[in-house]
């Protein structure tokens, strides 16, 4: 089982997220669980689950906060 995490806030279109997730899907036969950091949960597909940044910070700076003590548990 493995992570696949995008970023997708501010003015980021959420069809490069949606295509990448699709695309990995397509290339691989791993076991993969989708989740993609967003302030717009409700504009991904349902295949993908949401991850809202509990602090923001500009453009893909926002995947360092997964290393963070203070984020949410029961996400990655």
């Amino acid at each position: 089982m493995i992570n696949l995490v995008t970023v997708c806030t501010d003015s980021y279109s959420m069809i490069y997220a949606e295509k990448l997730h699709q695309q990995f899907d397509k290339l691989t036969k791993l076991d993969v669980l989708h989740w993609c950091i967003t302030d717009r949960p409700i504009e991904l597909s349902k295949s993908i689950k949401p991850i809202i940044p509990y602090k923001k910070s500009k453009g893909w700076w926002n995947k360092v906060n997964l290393y963070s003590p203070e984020m949410p548990k029961g996400h990655i």
